[in-house]
């Protein structure tokens, strides 16, 4: 499917270029140029007025096609460093290896963790983290399907807190893995008994890191079971 400009967006065709030099050398011909030549048409010979408008309108063309690159190239600048700007002003998600969470009377859990890092100047609030699987048993989940895996959590400036993304028993050969995930209900976060649980197999686990004055952050990892143990690390860009 090819890509539709927005509404009231305009392709840069070579018919949109020549409507807007056009535009411009017209509102410059009859603009302020044009003023000290016609008076000074009144003064000369024919001749001399047909060439003081013959450089009134080359003068005239090359300024209309300067404008409209250089409203093109502003208007781009201002794009990019607006885009920049986001880019330094971010959440970042790493890979946050591996730990072992001991509860009483449970065998051990291997717990998979993320890194969260606050990239802007101030304090957030109200990050979140969810989690997208890409596939699941096989089966393409549908692109809406969000897990909410944490509270929302707060981040000082360069601060970074780890989350755990999923679990799985330490001690049983080829466990299932284990999402916990959690709802809002009356404006408080809480746990869901019971959880998501991956049967052993292989799956892309696409994290995403919200926050009301940040952009969307992305981390994919590969999560794995070979040899009756999980591999789970993130996906190599390409």
């Amino acid at each position: 499917m090819k890509n539709r400009p927005a509404r009231g967006q305009l392709l840069p065709t070579l018919r949109a270029f020549f409507r807007s030099l056009l535009s411009s050398w017209f509102t410059a011909m009859s603009g302020p140029l044009s003023v000290p030549l016609t008076i000074a048409a009144m003064f000369v010979s024919s001749d001399k007025a047909k060439v003081l408008l013959g450089v009134t309108a080359i003068v005239c063309f090359w300024g209309a096609a300067y404008g409209v690159w250089a409203r093109e190239r502003t208007a781009r600048n201002a794009a990019e460093a607006t885009l920049a700007q986001l880019r330094e002003r971010r959440l970042e998600l790493a890979f946050g290896g591996f730990g072992i969470e001991i509860v009483t009377d449970c065998p051990l859990l291997q717990i998979v963790n993320v890194l969260v890092t606050n990239k802007t100047d101030h304090r957030l609030d109200d990050c979140r983290l969810q989690l997208a699987i890409t596939t699941y048993d096989g089966i393409e989940r549908p692109a809406w399907a969000r897990f909410p895996f944490c509270e929302p959590f707060s981040l000082l400036v360069d601060e970074s807190k780890r989350k755990t993304v999923a679990e799985y028993n330490f001690d049983y050969p080829s466990p299932n893995l284990f999402v916990r995930l959690f709802d809002e209900i009356d404006g408080k976060w809480v746990r869901r008994e019971g959880g998501l649980v991956l049967t052993p197999g292989e799956y892309e686990l696409r994290v995403e890191g919200l926050s009301s004055h940040t952009p969307m952050a992305h981390l994919t990892l590969l999560a794995k079971c070979e040899h009756e143990r999980w591999a789970i690390g993130p996906v190599a860009a390409s």
